[in-house]
């Protein structure tokens, strides 16, 4: 890239590059880069706010996305960013209000619906969180996290009300998040305690070990 170029868009692209490889110190330094150059552009500050929230900077990452928002009412993505950043700094209502918006902008990203779903099963509401991990399901069926996450919400769910049936379904979701990715130790142990909650504890202690065994202790 020629660094003396006035094109903030190539600053903007490299920077969700790095995002996508995981290199948000890289990502910010571009995005940066491209608010310099043009500040009036919403999708810089977007992909710099989704950066720091993968830097757990949620405060800059809310700064940016409501400037992203100020800029272009109509951007999805910085609503999704912000949501995210209040989600992790536990102001779940305003999340929430934020992924609504999100939402009625674009009904089709997938990741919005999964991190409405985490908002609400952060505050016990599990048939609303179940309804969002279904309907990210839908939109994308093959991501293991969202299983995991469902199952969550239906363990919990039949945990408060003592019904067989949730646990169940929480167990298939586990088992579908461990055949989507079965190096990942966290379904293992989720579907440990969905054993435990079940009354089987040698099911359970065996998936304790098998999660603790991939590096994932609970």
């Amino acid at each position: 890239m020629n660094t003396n170029s006035k094109n903030d868009n190539a600053y903007n692209i490299r920077a969700g590059a790095y995002a996508r490889l995981g290199n948000y110190n890289q990502a910010i330094e571009d995005a940066t880069k491209a608010i310099q150059l043009n500040p009036k552009t919403s999708g810089n500050y977007s992909i710099r706010s989704q950066a720091y929230n993968e830097l757990g900077n949620y405060n800059q990452a809310i700064e940016d996305a409501t400037k992203a928002i100020q800029l272009d009412p109509k951007n999805f993505v910085a609503y999704n960013n912000r949501g995210f950043a209040y989600n992790k700094l536990n102001n779940y209502n305003q999340a929430i209000e934020d992924y609504d918006k999100a939402i009625r902008l674009n009904a089709q990203d997938a990741s919005t619906y999964v991190n409405r779903g985490d908002a609400y099963l952060s505050i016990k509401k599990y048939e609303r969180a179940i309804d969002d991990f279904s309907t990210a399901i839908q939109l994308a069926p093959n991501i293991a996290t969202v299983y995991n996450l469902r199952g969550v919400a239906y363990n919990n769910r039949g945990f408060e009300y003592k019904t067989v049936d949730d646990y169940n379904k929480a167990i298939a979701d586990f088992n579908k998040a461990i055949q989507l990715d079965p190096k990942a130790g966290i379904p293992y142990y989720n579907r440990g305690m969905t054993y435990r909650n079940l009354g089987d504890e040698a099911k359970a202690q065996a998936d304790f070990d098998k999660a603790k065994q991939l590096g994932y202790k609970g």
